[in-house]
């Protein structure tokens, strides 16, 4: 398109659009098409001019001259609203996120929150460090904030949908360095650790099983799994049920894993973590003969590890919920199904349970997904 002058037109920036050689500011508002002249044809002065016009127009139509700060709407929802509508971990998970994302909207007022800041936040995490997943929980949180208020536009909802979560590769833990783990943990962290690899249970899942929900007669716990759902785990199996039976009970305490005076664990992710990273330390010193004075940093060395450079230094890291996607695979190399896996780890889609069928030979795999071995697979074809 060409201007009154002959020349090529730039590009209208978004929000405007060209009437003449005039550009002119293009916003929906409540329903409502709004346009207004922007009083130039430059187009690097026409983005600004739109962008600071709708935000004193949805400031104006949506607070008049009270505008609401960020903050106090994160406090209103807080009070009135998310706890009704989600589970407890759901909330406090929530609002775990919003304290993470406060440098960028601590003094901001609720129409300043739009798709360029929501953009720098997400640019801020990935700089930190912050993994896919978490940013979308992050997202997810600002994004209920957002409907919440009742806003046209929920900025945080739109980048969500652009954000595709990348899983991390799983690298299963090896049962040598889980047994070290469980070697020097004390209390019910050695019970946990090893529950975990024969149950499959995620960790909030078993840090919340009572003990009134260990069924002996028929070998079964219930746990309760994500958005409050109860599911029942058959524990005959790799002796499960004997390391469950086992766990001492104390008087007045409903919970199977318990510490201290009869409490839950809260903090077992961080415990866990430092366990792995104390034998991590102490795997590196012993093959690379240096102490806490000449080892490098650990921080770093964690970084490293896995690296092409990376030595086999006898022990490599994990997560608890590692331990989870070791019981998968063990699970489906046994020849059990991956249906009653599914159902099992508390799965919505075959799709999830279907990750671990990477880690078994095609036999493997076949009887995973059908109970048939090749042999009996061409019976059944002639036959039929």
């Amino acid at each position: 398109m060409r201007n009154a002058k002959g020349g090529r037109r730039r590009k209208a920036p978004p929000n405007t659009e060209w009437h003449g050689d005039i550009l002119y500011g293009r916003k929906r508002i409540k329903g409502k098409l709004k346009r207004w002249s922007l009083r130039t044809g430059d187009v690097e002065i026409g983005r600004e001019r739109v962008k600071e016009d709708i935000a004193r127009l949805m400031a104006q139509t949506y607070y008049g001259d009270d505008r609401v700060l960020w903050t106090d709407a994160v406090a209103s929802w807080a009070e009135t609203h998310i706890t009704h509508e989600v589970g407890a971990s759901t909330a406090t998970r929530y609002a775990v996120s919003l304290r993470q994302m406060e440098p960028w909207l601590i003094e901001k007022y609720v129409d300043e929150v739009d798709k360029e800041l929501v953009k720098n936040i997400v640019l801020g995490r990935r700089a930190a460090g912050v993994t896919t997943a978490t940013i979308r929980r992050d997202l997810s949180a600002g994004s209920s904030v957002m409907e919440f208020l009742e806003t046209d536009e929920n900025p945080f909802l739109a980048r969500l949908k652009r954000l595709k979560e990348r899983r991390d590769p799983i690298v299963l833990p090896e049962l040598e360095h889980v047994q070290r783990i469980v070697q020097r943990a004390s209390g019910r962290i050695p019970a946990l650790t090893e529950a975990a690899v024969k149950t499959g249970c995620r960790q909030a899942e078993l840090v919340t099983a009572l003990r009134s929900r260990l069924d002996h007669p028929r070998r079964q716990l219930t746990v309760v799994g994500k958005g409050n759902k109860l599911r029942v785990i058959d524990v005959d199996y790799e002796g499960a049920y004997e390391l469950l039976r086992a766990i001492p009970a104390k008087l007045g305490c409903r919970w199977l894993f318990w510490h201290g005076q009869g409490d839950p664990y809260r903090n077992l992710s961080s415990n866990f973590a430092a366990l792995v990273r104390a034998e991590f330390v102490r795997a590196y010193d012993a093959f690379h003969g240096t102490d806490a004075k000449t080892r490098p940093n650990v921080d770093e060395l964690l970084e490293q590890e896995g690296g092409p450079d990376w030595p086999d230094i006898g022990f490599r890291t994990f997560t608890f919920h590692d331990l989870r996607h070791l019981h998968a695979v063990r699970w489906l190399k046994s020849g059990r199904s991956i249906y009653d896996l599914k159902e099992r780890l508390g799965h919505a889609s075959i799709k999830t349970t279907e990750i671990y069928l990477k880690f078994l030979t095609p036999e493997e795999a076949r009887i995973a997904k059908f109970g048939l071995r090749p042999a009996e697979i061409d019976t059944k074809a002639v036959t039929a």
